[in-house]
């Protein structure tokens, strides 16, 4: 199913929720209220289900140190504590078979380059 066929099977639920989601985080916009927000809008419009099928929810939220998760496009990300990562990702692809990548913040932050 194409990102389209899921965004038209979805209908004005997605839309409506999009809206409260988007409106939710303009009032607060920190880490904690993004991870929380995120995975209420990937679980009650049934996200990951759609994206790696029945029992993925399940698997997902047994994952060790899992903070949040949320689909995009077709990739579905998960948000760990730091020194939980490889036994999230050992869990993932031996309870899943998912393909897994660990992938880090980055540590140099913004960048501000000046031209004359």
């Amino acid at each position: 199913m194409s990102t389209q066929e899921l965004l038209s099977s979805l209908g004005q639920n997605y839309y409506s929720a999009s809206e409260d989601l988007v409106k939710a985080l303009d009032k607060d916009l920190s880490f904690d209220r993004f991870t929380s927000l995120v995975t209420q809008f990937t679980e009650s419009l049934r996200l990951a289900r759609w994206l790696l099928g029945e029992g993925a929810d399940e698997v997902i939220r047994r994952t060790p140190g899992l903070i949040g998760y949320y689909v995009k496009k077709r990739l579905l990300v998960l948000l760990v504590e730091r020194d939980e990562a490889y036994d999230a990702v050992k869990h993932l692809t031996s309870s899943y078979r998912f393909k897994a990548r660990l992938l880090e913040p980055s540590r140099e932050g913004p960048s501000l380059t000046l031209v004359a």
